[in-house]
């Protein structure tokens, strides 16, 4: 498995701002597991949420700037 696939793979995928990808379920994943283990009690969506609000709400300050 070349490293340097996956990473450009990735990469692609962030860029493209899709969601559903793998690029965009690692990220929920990992805040997901992030906060399990600091003892939240998120439930698996809730992550997720935060994150689709935390990206409309930076591209509304962006646009304002």
């Amino acid at each position: 498995m070349d490293i340097n696939k996956i990473k450009n793979e990735l990469i692609k995928q962030k860029e493209s701002k899709f969601k559903g990808n793998i690029y965009h379920y690692s990220q929920v994943n990992f805040a997901y597991n992030s906060n399990k283990i600091e003892g939240s009690r998120l439930t698996s969506e809730q992550p997720k949420q935060y994150l689709i609000h935390l990206h409309l709400f930076l591209k509304v300050m962006i646009r304002l700037n």
